[in-house]
């Protein structure tokens, strides 16, 4: 039997205590599974606790028993609980019935300390918990916990838009949103254990901005799980103050490849983790952002953030599968990298550029050599695909150059590709004495391709490279060294560079 990893953070449900509750339904005329609209029954057992006037005071209970009960729309006031009997209280919207809510918090001007637990909820045509925007500007201390939400096409499960402070949402699955698993706004609320899942054959559902957006000033998002998604969007959004621990994205396709987008953030990271080399972090106007664990998987940081230049990233500890990490770039500040390959840390980023191993090229050669430091050849080959043998090979061009910046260049002028090969390059490297036998953190430009140290096949240091400068740290240098650079499918009249091949000291 496959046991699921997650299963201990996804939702759990078990029946409520239901010893000590006030108001059952049923007594006021409710009946279950009767296919019947039960929506006046309930509301009258609601209606018939008063709300106390202490807002700080709990009021009554109402109580729903096993069972479905139909249903249009609910007004649930301040201090009052709706309470079920775990998965086996299943509240079902009536599809003829269009209303903006299935359970609409209401009050004048605030509502203060409601509570929805213990229960499923399917809204089709609405949503399932929402504030009622005509008597509510102000939320706080509600708790929606223990909850199975469904919600229809273009709306969101959870929607508490206004003002809201010090509320929980806890331990909640949400299947097939529309508009969104949850969307709140406010400060100091704690949003712990959401699990977003869709199904098959509702793949006309997107979500906007994202599944889970939260904004405002500290708040705290826990446990998390957004998963299986329907049409490309954001996994998470949030604005403001966060304190984010261990929330973590599974099946999803990203919008814009973007799979977090962060807007005028700060705050504390336990963990934050991408699924693979097209998921993306998004960062606008993020001026502290502190990671204590970041995990790549198999990008590097050049093509997992997207950031403007007021914002700033400290990372404790980079995880990536291959052995690349550290951007030239000051906004980045990480104390340490561990790659899964090697199972090894390498600490104390590097301060300068250093040395430039390419330096010194400067022959050319169609489809053959360029010279390279003086002493040795930069060889291409062409990198045949086998599932598309033979196929015409690629024609091009290298040329060794050095930019504006006083940079080794080595460019490849791609003459044809009619088969989309890759070419291999492989280029040798005389590596100073004090870096022999060490390893190093070396920097490359590649657009688009992957990195290949000599020693790949057996200790495993590919590095994938989208068009940025990326840093990597190599195994350790031998005194004649060499990379091997493969340009993937590079098109006919484009030129590939490869720009600071360089380690630094």
């Amino acid at each position: 039997m496959i046991q699921d990893p997650l299963q201990a953070r996804r939702p759990q449900f078990a029946p409520a205590d239901t010893s000590g509750y006030g108001v059952n339904v049923k007594t006021f005329g409710a009946v279950p599974d009767d296919r019947r609209d039960d929506t006046a029954a309930i509301q009258a057992a609601i209606n018939s606790i008063p709300v106390p006037n202490d807002v700080a005071a709990r009021g009554g209970v109402v109580y729903i028993p096993r069972g479905t009960f139909n249903v249009t729309s609910l007004r649930l006031p301040s201090a009052i609980q709706l309470v079920g009997e775990g998965e086996g209280t299943y509240l079902l919207g009536r599809g003829d019935a269009p209303t903006i809510s299935l359970i609409a918090l209401f009050g004048h001007g605030y509502n203060t300390g409601a509570v929805v637990r213990e229960m499923k909820i399917f809204s089709p045509t609405s949503e399932c918990i929402s504030l009622d925007a005509k008597t509510v500007k102000n939320v706080s201390n509600c708790r929606l916990e223990n909850l199975h939400l469904r919600s229809g096409k273009g709306h969101f499960a959870i929607r508490l838009d206004a003002y809201s402070q010090d509320c929980v949402l806890q331990n909640i699955k949400v299947l097939n949103y529309g508009g969104g698993a949850a969307t709140i706004f406010g400060n100091a609320n704690l949003i712990d254990r959401i699990n977003t899942e869709g199904e098959d054959g509702d793949k006309e559902f997107a979500c906007e901005p994202a599944r889970l957006t939260v904004r405002g000033a500290g708040n705290t998002i826990s446990g998390c799980i957004i998963e299986s998604g329907s049409k490309p969007a954001v996994a998470f959004y949030v604005e403001g103050s966060v304190t984010w621990i261990n929330n973590w994205m599974e099946v999803i396709t990203p919008k814009d490849g973007i799979a977090y987008h962060f807007k005028d953030c700060w705050g504390q990271f336990d963990d934050l983790k991408l699924l693979g080399e097209k998921h993306r972090v998004k960062m606008e106007n993020c001026q502290i952002m502190q990671f204590s664990r970041l995990d790549v998987r198999s990008g590097t940081l050049a093509n997992t953030f997207i950031m403007d230049d007021k914002s700033n990233v400290m990372v404790d500890l980079l995880v990536t599968q291959m052995d690349s990490g550290w951007l030239d770039n000051d906004q980045f500040k990480i104390r340490r990298v561990f790659n899964e390959h090697a199972k090894a840390i390498l600490d104390n980023p590097p301060v300068s550029r250093g040395v430039d191993l390419i330096r010194g090229a400067t022959a050319a050669a169609a489809n053959g050599a360029a010279r390279a430091n003086n002493a040795a050849d930069v060889s291409t080959w062409v990198v045949r695909d086998p599932m598309n043998q033979p196929g015409e090979a690629a024609k091009f061009d290298v040329v060794a150059e050095t930019n504006a910046a006083g940079e080794s260049v080595l460019r490849i002028d791609v003459k044809s590709n009619p088969d989309k090969h890759s070419i291999g390059v492989r280029v040798p490297l005389v590596v100073p004495p004090e870096l022999v036998g060490k390893r190093a953190v070396l920097q490359v430009k590649l657009d688009p391709g992957i990195f290949l140290w000599n020693k790949s096949l057996t200790h495993n240091y590919p590095i994938r490279v989208f068009g940025e400068r990326t840093m990597c740290a190599t195994p350790p240098l031998e005194a004649q060294d060499e990379v091997i650079l493969v340009l993937q499918a590079p098109e006919a009249g484009k030129s590939v560079r490869i720009t600071g091949l360089s380690v630094t000291k």
